[in-house]
């Protein structure tokens, strides 16, 4: 994984074996050398067997300690999937890791080009489940934009406004931490949806 080119080479490997999956009617996604799949509660045993025949078959060796049967709550890159509630949240352990990470922050006087790429990296990832949050990094993005040029080690002084946006994130962190998948509104006036999708998973499985 040290070339350049080894991430490429291991998406395209996973790339193929999700599309073999697809022929025989299995929907998979791949991320590198992460599989993770979704089937309805009568397929999803089935589903799960083929995948690993599928890597047998292909000469795939694959990593056990990371397999999980088919459940209806699964943590895939620290993000949990709960098809019963329909919900989607950061799992308690990355919260707290970002939530130490924001009063960190919140101490310090000044930081590097680096710190701060780290930081708005783990703010991006976990905007996905909190709500709001990506209104909380856009001032962040663009005194990132601003660093540029500078050596990635060298510490400039915190702006007021960062902090500002960080006492939002180390308030509301934990209490918008979760996204509905499917919404139960009433869709009494059709004019104004743009579009619905639709979502008739229980089970999520990984390997």
């Amino acid at each position: 994984m040290g070339l350049r080119s080894a991430a490429a080479i291991c998406q395209r490997v996973t790339t193929a074996v999700c599309y073999m999956m697809l022929v025989i009617g299995v929907c998979d996604l791949n991320y590198l050398d992460d599989l993770v799949g979704v089937e309805t509660s009568d397929r999803a045993g089935f589903a799960y067997g083929c995948l690993g025949q599928m890597l047998r078959k292909c000469g795939l060796k694959e990593s056990v300690d990371k397999a999980a049967a088919p459940s209806e709550i699964m943590t895939f890159f620290g993000v949990q999937f709960n098809s019963i509630t329909m919900t989607v949240e950061v799992t308690p352990e990355r919260l707290v890791e970002i939530s130490q990470l924001v009063k960190v922050w919140l101490q310090k006087r000044e930081a590097s080009l680096r710190e701060l790429q780290s930081l708005i990296g783990k703010l991006n990832f976990v905007a996905a489940c909190v709500r709001a949050g990506r209104v909380f990094i856009s001032r962040l993005i663009k005194w990132l934009k601003e660093l540029y040029g500078r050596s990635s080690h060298v510490c400039v002084k915190i702006p007021g406004f960062v902090k500002k946006y960080l006492e939002w994130w180390n308030i509301f962190l934990c209490t918008y931490n979760g996204i509905s998948v499917m919404y139960d509104d009433n869709w009494s006036r059709p004019d104004g949806i743009f579009s619905i999708r639709c979502m008739s998973t229980r089970l999520w499985w990984l390997l």
